[in-house]
């Protein structure tokens, strides 16, 4: 909308292992970014995850953007599921 909010939920977490803490959802990034020390991560929020077994999963993969014109990305080999 006009004042920078999306109808879209948003996970922000503190990019330093922080074990759960610092973690909160937001629909306005650009101030609470603003308000955080160091870098973040932020994760669209999901409502209805897809589990196997019942089970929330995560997968992890690692990639390196060194140029958006052209488009050049590199992808780790080696990533993360749990």
């Amino acid at each position: 909308d006009s004042q920078g909010r999306s109808r879209q939920m948003f996970i922000l977490k503190p990019d330093q292992g922080t074990q759960g803490r610092g973690i909160f959802l937001t629909r306005n990034l650009d101030d609470r970014i603003m308000g955080m020390e160091g870098s973040a991560v932020a994760q669209k929020y999901l409502k209805n995850p897809m589990l196997i077994e019942g089970k929330k999963f995560d997968i992890r993969l690692y990639v390196l953007i060194t140029s958006c014109r052209p488009l050049r990305v590199y992808l780790y080999k080696d990533g993360l599921v749990r």
